[in-house]
């Protein structure tokens, strides 16, 4: 978990780099198949297993987009998302899930403000399209890229 709760500032180093979308799922399988899904679009794709790991690369890296799985052990991809929206309020939110509890999607509008709620079982093409149509949707209120001061 990050340290602060608190917004992140931005590194000026850091906001002329590639635009990335961070993937984080515990399944290294699902990871793998979704970066061969996004990098024909030209997504730079950072993925991860592990969520402590996720805001590494968030504090790292100008991340426009974050994916996380739903079920996790240890932390919720809700949690997680929550987390990332206090710290990160610019960056994409989505989540993915085989969950088809009311309560997870509650959750995931009203703690994580996700953009998109996509179901496991996607299909690669309209995947494509989310995260694209979410990429062009993204307009950072400073006019940088987020990222952390370090």
């Amino acid at each position: 978990m990050p340290p602060e709760d608190r917004p992140l500032g931005l590194s000026a180093s850091q906001t002329g780099s590639q635009p990335a979308v961070l993937l984080l799922d515990d399944d290294e399988r699902d990871l793998m198949l979704l970066e061969e899904i996004l990098r024909p679009d030209g997504f730079r794709v950072l993925k991860t297993t592990d969520p402590t790991r996720a805001f590494e690369l968030l504090a790292s890296h100008p991340v426009r987009i974050v994916i996380s799985d739903q079920n996790m052990p240890g932390l919720t991809g809700v949690e997680f998302l929550s987390q990332v929206r206090k710290l990160y309020p610019d960056v994409i939110r989505i989540v993915f899930t085989n969950s088809q509890d009311p309560k997870v999607f509650a959750d995931a509008v009203n703690k994580a403000a996700i953009h998109k709620f996509i179901m496991k079982q996607w299909d690669g093409e309209r995947l494509r399209a989310e995260v694209r149509e979410a990429s062009r949707r993204y307009r950072p209120k400073n006019g940088t890229l987020p990222s952390s001061a370090k």
